[in-house]
């Protein structure tokens, strides 16, 4: 019975999800989000710490995620992401090793500079944990020390850096808070 009940709530879980139901392009609130051919590339000496960095592979039978979006990492500084990723848990990766997948981005930006320095510091003190596919589909405390996956590294660091709990499930959800993310870098206060 335990082995047919997890099964069955993952399933409801992401047929509950707020990212489904969304445009295959584009986030729930605004401007549509890059298509294949119009990548979004910053120079790292651009970003600030806690650029969350959104991406989608280019190969579409790697995509297995709910949404458009597939895999987060946040910029921690000085050429450095922070990410989790299948095999490794949650790592270190150079920004440029990142560039080099190939993948369509997108940048969101934490709308207070100082709370996307603390999700930076935040996440960095995630580095070391291993790396669990389903843990941020339920959105009851989470047994992280269990492992992680990119989305609950964001959804933790943000939560951390605001003082609240965000429901990132997915990585399309980051698009879900206007509020406390944007496309915009000149909106960073």
């Amino acid at each position: 019975m335990k082995r047919l009940l997890i099964p069955i709530i993952f399933v409801l879980a992401i047929l509950t999800s707020p990212s489904l139901g969304q445009p295959a392009y584009g986030p729930p609130w605004g401007p549509t989000s890059p298509r294949p051919d119009d990548p979004v590339v910053a120079p790292a000496q651009q970003l600030p710490a806690g650029a969350i960095l959104v991406s989608r592979y280019l190969d579409e039978r790697k995509n297995t995620s709910p949404g458009f979006w597939n895999h987060l990492a946040i910029y921690v500084g000085n050429g450095w992401i922070i990410e989790s990723l299948a095999g490794r848990g949650v790592i270190y990766t150079r920004y440029e090793e990142y560039l080099n997948r190939p993948k369509v981005r997108d940048v969101m930006y934490f709308r207070s500079a100082a709370a996307g320095q603390r999700a930076a510091l935040r996440a960095q003190s995630m580095v070391g944990m291993p790396y669990r596919k389903i843990s941020s589909i339920f959105l009851f405390p989470r047994a992280d020390w269990r492992g992680i996956n990119c989305d609950s590294v964001i959804r933790n660091a943000a939560s951390a850096a605001y003082g609240c709990n965000l429901q990132i499930r997915f990585p399309d959800d980051v698009y879900r808070y206007p509020q406390y993310f944007t496309h915009n870098p000149n909106e960073i206060r």
